[in-house]
């Protein structure tokens, strides 16, 4: 016989809601309060505001995973939601991030389960701040920066898509970021230049309000830096702290 977990998935803001009846063998009913701790630290997973219009379908694949881990097979859940996640699907990718910072089905990583939970971040989920943070804080610099790099050369991909909230809320954690404060202000200053060019009046107050702080020289070569990115003539990744690249004779001399 067997005995059923009954799992709702609620977007608050679309209204949309999945449920699920999983049947969960009596050999496995006392992981069922692991897998809801895991899955369910914050609360239910779906995201609090813009789903993508494919929610419920999204959401409905989603349903695989979760009796897959609530079975004890975690490695299949994973390899459910990864492709989910790869789409900028957000609850996907809170549940990856979970799964990687718990080395559940997936070796245990630090910078993984952070890069994952700032997706979710980034495409509205914002329950997953609080568990970026607290990993945040332990990152090496040299493993932070690198995955800021990462995550500005995925975001340059598909910004033009969203009318620059992914960027202005990109610039947002990037001033919050435990790195240098002239650092932080001066990326977060290009990524909100980039945001209100997109679109996103949101950006305006930040964006003028981080210029003020800047020498003027440095603001230009700031604004050379936001144009760049937006037309794509500059990677993606490029950093403020290594713009304007140096020249030969400058590296030289270092």
């Amino acid at each position: 016989m067997f005995r059923s977990l009954k799992l709702q998935l609620m977007c608050q803001t679309s209204e949309v809601r999945v449920t699920a009846t999983i049947p969960i063998k009596p050999k496995w009913m006392h992981l069922v309060p692991v897998c809801l701790c895991l899955l369910f630290t914050h609360g239910a997973i779906a995201a609090q505001s813009e789903l993508p219009d494919n929610a419920r379908v999204l959401l409905e694949e989603m349903q695989p995973g979760f009796k897959a881990l609530a079975e004890g097979r975690a490695q299949d859940a994973f390899a459910l939601w990864k492709p989910l996640a790869e789409q900028d699907f957000a609850p996907a990718q809170h549940n990856v991030a979970l799964l990687y910072e718990k080395g559940r089905g997936v070796p245990q990583s630090q910078v993984e389960a952070v890069q994952w939970f700032w997706l979710a971040e980034l495409n509205g989920y914002s329950r997953s701040a609080k568990n970026r943070q607290a990993l945040q804080k332990a990152l090496p610099a040299p493993a932070f920066e690198a995955l800021c790099g990462k995550l500005k050369k995925r975001l340059a991909e598909n910004v033009l898509a969203d009318g620059g909230r992914k960027a202005r809320r990109f610039a947002r954690l990037l001033e919050e970021s435990p790195r240098a404060p002239e650092t932080q202000a001066e990326d977060a200053y290009v990524w909100n230049a980039v945001a209100v060019a997109l679109g996103d009046s949101n950006a305006i107050p930040d964006r003028d309000r981080l210029a003020k702080g800047m020498a003027p020289e440095r603001l230009i070569e700031l604004q050379a830096l936001a144009v760049g990115l937006f037309d794509h003539s500059l990677p993606p990744d490029t950093l403020a702290k290594d713009y304007p690249p140096k020249s030969e004779e400058e590296a030289a001399g270092q």
